[in-house]
């Protein structure tokens, strides 16, 4: 699955072990808090007991080759019913197979995020699969309970669950550079990113990014999958490189995820108001206050098209933190009250917690 784009918040990351000041919004984590590292483990994560499949990713990890992306994937996307059908091998007359409704049901139950009833869904799924030997079914199960141990942290679980996956995909004759591979892969660098194995996690992030780039080349039957999975890569390395303490290349990534966004849904859109944020955030850590003052601008001025956006009072904050920063107190209450209205608008209690924080910074300003 995909994860969606968060702001950046400056206040709550760390970089190299130093707490940084300005900003806020959503941790870049998605599946777990990035402070609560578990256990790391081995570089070797695939060898023992694996060996074959050891052999086969590990190469993936260190070569030019590629894993990849949304619908190409079949089955770490759903295309509906029809799209689900074909992949089970299951005609149209066997709409309503037992196995399907059950997945539908377990799918329905993910997205309302009740994980238990989803896993235990998933599950019986996963038994009638292999009763009826559908081993294409018992593939889709596995990554679907892949997903759902990594939407609640059980990153081990999910580690070796992605890793049964993407042997199954390999017996079956996938090619490595398969869309579902890279995204697979990708999957497995932010299990890294996330127990705080980062060396590993950046090699795995740039086999993604390197094995995708050629498909880009060309336009084909596959290439808006691959430009969306791209968008993905480039967001989820660029918060991986901000958050280890490397802000210039984060921003040239998420400059590059920009244009990306734009290519793929034109100059208004939702998400590049996430995009002209975290770049705004970027630049400020990397010293350059008068572009992370036009970016927030720039996020501000799009924003206002979407008044739906829960998380909008970020950038009102972020603006609010800079103008502090400038000593502009008054201009940056003006920023803090605007975040307040909005988050009290959209019942957002982060946003309120963050905006009464920041009317108090402002005021301990003002009266010094």
């Amino acid at each position: 699955m995909l994860h969606r784009i968060g702001n950046l918040c400056l206040k709550y990351l760390k970089t190299n072990g130093s707490r940084l000041r300005y900003g806020c919004g959503l941790k870049p984590c998605p599946g777990g808090d990035c402070n609560n590292a578990l256990s790391i483990w081995s570089p070797v994560w695939l060898g023992r007991g694996q060996a074959d499949m050891a052999s086969l990713v590990w190469k993936a990890f260190t070569s030019s080759t590629n894993w990849s992306s949304p619908s190409s994937s079949k089955f770490l996307l759903a295309f509906g019913v029809a799209g689900l059908m074909k992949f089970l091998g299951l005609s149209e007359e066997k709409e309503d197979s037992e196995l399907i409704q059950i997945i539908k049901k377990a799918e329905f139950a993910l997205l309302k995020k009740e994980y238990n009833k989803s896993e235990q869904l998933f599950h019986l799924a996963l038994k009638m699969a292999q009763e009826l030997q559908n081993e294409n079914g018992v593939t889709f199960v596995y990554d679907r309970l892949a997903n759902v141990a990594f939407d609640t942290s059980r990153f081990e679980k999910a580690r070796k669950l992605f890793v049964e996956v993407m042997q199954r995909l390999l017996d079956n004759g996938m090619a490595k550079d398969d869309l579902a591979l890279i995204h697979i892969s990708f999957k497995l660098a932010k299990i890294f990113e996330n127990i705080g194995d980062y060396s590993t996690a950046a090699i795995g992030f740039q086999y993604c990014l390197d094995t995708l780039r050629p498909k880009l080349a060309k336009e084909n039957a596959d290439y808006a999958d691959a430009l969306a999975l791209w968008l993905m890569l480039l967001n989820g390395y660029a918060y991986f490189l901000y958050y280890v303490g490397r802000p210039d290349e984060a921003f040239k990534y998420f400059k590059e995820a920009r244009s990306v966004r734009e290519q793929i849904g034109g100059e208004q859109d939702e998400q590049l108001v996430l995009l002209l944020n975290n770049l705004g955030t970027v630049s400020k850590l990397r010293g350059d206050t008068d572009a992370a003052l036009r970016y927030f601008h720039e996020a501000e001025k799009l924003g206002k098209n979407f008044a739906d956006m829960e998380n909008f009072s970020f950038v009102y904050l972020n603006l609010a933190y800079l103008y502090m920063e400038f000593k502009m107190a008054d201009r940056a209450r003006e920023y803090c009250d605007r975040a307040m209205r909005n988050a009290s608008r959209h019942e957002f209690k982060e946003g309120i917690k963050e905006s009464q924080e920041c009317l108090s910074k402002v005021e301990e300003a003002l009266k010094g």
